[in-house]
């Protein structure tokens, strides 16, 4: 099973992103969750949404709280809810980050040591 967490502001598309990774999988023949968790915060607020792919039934359900990969579409997130974003990371899991910056500096000493990617999604929009 293949569990990505996607971590966004509200209106940047973490949700429909989310949605999107599910529904392939789902159309390429696995078995797909994905769902998310936010309240009623208006646009702007930290959201978190989550993917699991298998090719076995899944029977696992509430979070994603060890992530084979995460998606972090606003790179403040970092900073801000960082106990949140490396929940569950580990030394080998993919940090894929929507920054302009070529090369992420993690803001605080005690992160995992995790493959960050940065990527300038903005520029590909």
């Amino acid at each position: 099973m293949v569990e990505i967490r996607f971590h966004g502001r509200g209106g940047q598309g973490a949700r429909l992103a989310s949605r999107i990774v599910g529904r392939a999988g789902f159309l390429a023949g696995l078995f797909a969750q994905d769902f998310s968790l936010f309240g009623a915060e208006r646009r702007g607020a930290p959201i978190v949404s989550f993917t699991r792919l298998s090719r076995e039934v899944i029977t696992r359900r509430g979070y994603v709280e060890e992530p084979d990969a995460v998606l972090i579409m606003d790179d403040s997130l970092i900073r801000e809810t960082h106990s949140q974003v490396f929940q569950g990371v580990r030394n080998d899991t993919p940090v894929l980050v929507n920054t302009h910056a070529t090369k992420v500096v993690p803001p605080v000493a005690d992160l995992p040591q995790v493959a960050f990617v940065p990527l300038n999604w903005n520029g590909l929009a």
